[in-house]
């Protein structure tokens, strides 16, 4: 069975330690998987060290897959940005709602699995 996704993007609220520490443990879990994992640049220094972040754009341009860590206003700013390329976005909650976001921070490795494996539904604007 071919890959769903390839290249994914990290995408989280800066300066923020929770969203720090779920972002730490997606990039060690999608490395491990064998991804190749691009980081928002605002939130790369502890995870990848400046020289191996991208932008926004970079992401929408390289990656198949976007997690947004943080809250609902995160992820309406990142999709804005990425609604532009075709990337599925999806979301971990960190902030106070979490009506857009999807996973739960201590727990997303299963649901990220499925998603992975292709086993999801999208929602696409009409």
């Amino acid at each position: 069975m071919a890959q769903v996704f390839n290249n994914i993007g990290l995408i989280g609220k800066p300066n923020h330690k929770g969203a720090a520490i779920t972002l730490a443990k997606l990039h060690t879990f999608l490395t491990a998987l064998g991804y190749q994992v691009y980081v928002e640049n605002r939130v790369a220094e502890p995870l990848v060290g400046e020289e191996f972040s991208s932008s926004l754009v970079e992401i929408g341009r390289n990656c198949d897959l976007a997690i947004v860590v943080g809250g609902d206003g995160n992820m309406l700013g990142a999709a804005r940005v990425l609604a532009r390329f075709d990337i599925a976005v999806i979301g971990v909650n960190r902030g106070n709602l979490g009506f857009l976001t999807d996973l739960d921070p201590d727990n997303f490795e299963r649901e990220l699995e499925q998603v992975l494996a292709g086993k999801f539904s999208e929602e696409r604007p009409p």
